[in-house]
């Protein structure tokens, strides 16, 4: 009985232990939500400029397949500093919207400080380059980690599949 007892505390905290280790799932105030992506964004009339993954090489060069695979229209790839000073980028009726990532690092709370772990969050948005507007968040990066640019083109796709 003793043994019965003292292998279910072990389990219990063990279970308590892995499911407190993982970030929680807490949703973002615009997730599925559509208002992040602008109005007058046609695929069809632009290249649709794309920030250079934050994170590394390997990442970005993951998104550039994904996008050659899965998105139908011209886009480019390029850092936010070529995107802001090179030339090739400057007619804004060709290249007038961005999406634009930000890594978000967030720190799990039942860590010790010790043993701290961080979790990367990838957050796109929209930049209107014509009239310097930046859109919201598209909500879309929680628990996708470095890979919710596949969300975020997803959901392009889908909104403007009937488009192609």
């Amino acid at each position: 009985m003793k043994n019965k007892k003292g292998l279910l505390i072990i389990l219990v905290l063990f279970a308590f232990t892995v499911l407190t280790s993982f970030k929680m799932f807490i949703p973002h105030e615009n997730l599925n939500h559509r208002n992040w992506i602008p109005e007058d964004f046609d695929p069809q009339k632009c290249t649709l400029l794309i920030e250079k993954h934050p994170l590394n090489e390997k990442y970005n060069n993951g998104m550039i397949e994904y996008l050659q695979k899965e998105y139908p229209w011209k886009f480019e790839v390029a850092t936010y500093e070529d995107i802001k000073n090179n030339s090739k980028y400057q007619d804004k009726k060709i290249y007038q919207f961005v999406v634009l990532w930000e890594d978000i690092n967030v720190k799990n709370p039942y860590t010790t400080e010790r043993s701290i772990i961080t979790y990367h969050d990838l957050e796109g948005h929209f930049w209107d380059r014509s009239t310097d507007k930046q859109y919201s968040e598209s909500g879309y990066s929680l628990n996708r980690g470095m890979t919710a640019y596949k969300k975020i083109i997803s959901e392009l796709v889908d909104n403007f599949k009937d488009k192609k």
